[in-house]
């Protein structure tokens, strides 16, 4: 019976008959992939960064076109990583925008409106104007506002707040169609996974069960894979001292048959037999043993699994002292537009210590940072009482969008721009580790890079020219737990002052975060508690 006789019209599945997918240069990303997304699925698509998850999407939304195999579509919705996004939309109006996609807009609005329980933001504000988190609410609510029969969600819950998480959440449980998700938020894809489906080695595998279920059938399958190492380099050290012992009484028995051969009371044809027999038996003995080593030794090479190089990051330190006072502002009001967006902004950050900033998407956090920094526009002020800004203070800003990276211009020449006068071979090995080593590689156009190897790119850049305070919004979007851990080793070993904007709170918990500000109402406020606490997450819903 078809696909086509089991599912009515409105729960046709998304069908994928032996896809590849390769890159202009060539480069396999995926190859004979099979897969069917049907009504009710909810799969986690899991995989390193540059694995392909993305495109494998694209592919299920007809956004790109397999390399070869072919793919039966259904109505499927695709929300795509913010950071390629916000670079298509101009400098639209977010009604322009809206209403483009469809000439009855309000329906749009109001499905934000009841989706997320807020009004959607000014219908006049230029699209560039709204913060990560606003603008990921307003992807989900177009991709969401037709009822859509499978839905493709990249990253989702990158930028959103703890509130908007939760919404999307319960949005899924109760979505009546298929949804597959790729989300770095381990929380969330527990709670919403059924299945996880892993890219690796351009192939895919399919388990059953949620993440944790996947994770324990990693690390079982992990253990049986070393169990049978250990096993087979027994069996290789077993067959190779039989082997030596072989040689050794084969070489034995070649001298007593050359004794013999001397023995001048037996005959040629006797000499000959004892002489070949020694001989032959030898030969066949050795081969046997020759052939468990190699058997051995393909078990190894089965169970052994391929050396990947880790990425891994040196983070250059300013010359202040713990305690120094880098940054100061007493009852603060950060305005733009002559607009109050922020007050009661008491803040001090000294040198060594590590701080988190929180609050609702839009509420104010990217423009405050940015304003410490200097690096808002002339509509932005933030002023207040004794506003200090140590003269020698050397800030690093590692935004959401990664708005330092020119996707223009190749890695190499992004490394350039952030770091000028920078030697070509201190460039390249901070590219490398990063893992971006190939000659092929650093030349390549960062518009061509996944959100995750944006992201490390972001981290390279950054990690050149000395620093005394980082400042990082959301700076896990995009990436995969491996990437999420050496970031986080590198900050535990930094030690100037560090600001992270994150909804991320096992990350914050990580990096040891000793102070949490709140922005909420409009007013800035220091938290009760800290992401190490049991009641943050209680303390950031109220």
């Amino acid at each position: 019976m078809t696909a086509e006789m089991i599912y009515s019209p409105k729960e046709r599945p998304v069908v994928a008959k032996n896809i590849s997918y390769s890159l202009e240069n060539g480069e396999v990303l995926l190859e004979n992939i099979e897969l069917s997304i049907k009504k009710g699925d909810r799969i986690a698509l899991v995989g390193k960064n540059g694995a392909g998850k993305s495109t494998l999407m694209k592919l299920l939304a007809g956004v790109i076109k397999p390399s070869s195999g072919s793919i039966d579509y259904s109505s499927v919705a695709y929300v795509d990583q913010l950071d390629e996004g916000i670079s298509d939309v101009g400098d639209k109006t977010l009604m322009e925008y809206i209403s483009s996609i469809n000439d009855e807009w309000w329906q749009i609005q109001l499905h934000y409106e009841k989706l997320f329980g807020k009004e959607i933001p000014d219908l006049s504000r230029n699209l560039r104007q709204l913060s990560g988190g606003e603008f990921m609410r307003l992807k989900i609510a177009i991709a969401t506002y037709k009822n859509p029969e499978i839905l493709l969600l990249d990253e989702p819950t990158n930028h959103l707040d703890i509130v908007s998480k939760e919404i999307l959440r319960n949005f899924v449980d109760q979505f009546s169609g298929g949804i597959m998700v790729v989300s770095h938020d381990v929380h969330f894809i527990d709670e919403v996974a059924k299945e996880v489906w892993e890219l690796s080695d351009h192939k895919l595998t399919k388990h059953g069960g949620n993440y944790q279920d996947f994770l324990q059938h990693k690390a079982t399958e992990n253990e049986a894979r070393e169990r049978r190492l250990s096993e087979s380099r027994q069996e290789m050290v077993k067959a190779k001292k039989a082997l030596a012992k072989e040689q050794k009484r084969a070489a034995r028995s070649r001298r007593t048959g050359k004794k013999l051969a001397g023995d001048r009371s037996m005959s040629k044809i006797e000499k000959g037999y004892f002489k070949n027999k020694a001989s032959a038996n030898a030969g066949r003995k050795e081969e046997e043993l020759k052939e468990n080593i190699e058997q051995a030794s393909e078990k190894i090479e089965a169970n052994s699994e391929k050396k990947k190089r880790v990425a891994r990051i040196s983070i250059t330190e300013g010359e202040n002292v713990r305690g120094k006072r880098l940054f100061c502002i007493q009852e603060g009001t950060l305005s733009i537009d002559n607009r109050r967006l922020v007050e009661g902004i008491n803040f001090l950050i000294k040198y060594g210590e590590r701080l988190s900033l929180t609050g609702e998407n839009g509420s104010g956090k990217t423009m405050l940072i940015k304003a410490i920094l200097k690096k808002t526009g002339s509509s932005t002020e933030l002023t207040g009482q004794d506003m200090f800004r140590s003269p020698d203070f050397s800030g690093l800003y590692i935004s959401q969008r990664y708005d330092q990276i020119d996707r223009e211009k190749t890695l190499l020449e992004n490394m350039y721009l952030a770091n000028p006068g920078i030697d070509m071979q201190v460039a390249r090995r901070a590219l490398g580790n990063l893992l971006f080593s190939d000659k092929h590689v650093v030349e390549k156009l960062a518009k061509t890079l996944s959100g995750g190897e944006t992201a490390r790119l972001a981290f390279a850049m950054a990690s050149v020219a000395p620093v005394d305070i980082l400042i990082l919004d959301e700076p896990t979007n995009n990436l995969d737990v491996e990437t999420i851990g050496i970031i986080t080793d590198a900050l535990k070993q930094f030690t100037g002052a560090i600001l992270v904007v994150s909804h991320d709170i096992d990350f914050l918990r990580q990096i040891g975060i000793e102070k949490s500000f709140l922005i909420k109402d409009h007013k800035f406020t220091e938290m009760k508690t800290k992401p190490s606490d049991d009641g943050y997450y209680a303390e950031l819903l109220k």
